[in-house]
């Protein structure tokens, strides 16, 4: 601006010597420092807007973030909290059906039965999760397996053990419920394993 200023005023001096031809060069630079100056305020408010707009984009980012990060929150807890009542249930139906049912059920229907009633009932869910694939029908199949497995598979083959001697019965479940089961585990471990470096995740 102040270049400007200093050409414009030599312009009149050189118009006042006479030197006409001076005046219009000193203009000209005018001129040009003025379409410069004009130009270097325009790009001072194109940043000044870009600095507002990043502001402002960064303000709804963060927004954005929190308010994920607390519905993020509260899915954890609703999942949590029906998780929980999951297990309720399941524990509930386990005491029930060893208190009141499975004495009856053992009796009237045989060991035999009783060890291929959950086998059956998880076949019949796995074509009920096929044909209905939803969370309703999820949950009363877990429900199902858990309880049934608890409460019936379970009981059923602890009852195998009791036509064995106490030595033998006690040596041969040690085995089963520790050698077996944990190598079991173990096994099933070294699978996930393998999956998962195979780009495959649980759902």
């Amino acid at each position: 601006q102040a270049s400007a200023r200093q050409a414009l005023v030599l312009a009149d001096r050189q118009r006042a010597a006479g030197d006409e031809a001076g005046a219009q060069r000193y203009e000209e630079t005018a001129q040009v420092y003025a379409s410069q100056l004009v130009t270097a305020e325009q790009s001072v408010e194109d940043l000044k807007t870009l600095h507002d707009q990043s502001l402002q984009a960064a303000g709804q980012a963060k927004k954005a973030v929190e308010r994920n990060s607390m519905m993020l929150q509260q899915k954890i807890a609703e999942r949590t909290k029906l998780l929980a009542q999951v297990d309720l249930v399941v524990n509930i139906a386990v005491l029930l059906i060893q208190v009141l049912a499975f004495g009856t059920l053992i009796k009237k229907l045989g060991t035999r039965f009783m060890l291929i009633a959950m086998p059956i009932a998880s076949v019949i869910g796995f074509v009920a999760m096929a044909a209905l694939p939803t969370l309703g029908t999820l949950l009363v199949f877990g429900v199902v397996r858990r309880a049934g497995e608890y409460a019936i598979s379970k009981p059923a083959r602890e009852t195998l053990f009791n036509v064995l001697p106490a030595e033998q019965k006690y040596k041969a479940k040690n085995v089963i419920d520790t050698l077996v089961h944990r190598t079991g585990d173990w096994l099933s471990t070294l699978v996930f394993a393998g999956l998962t470096k195979q780009g495959m995740t649980p759902v």
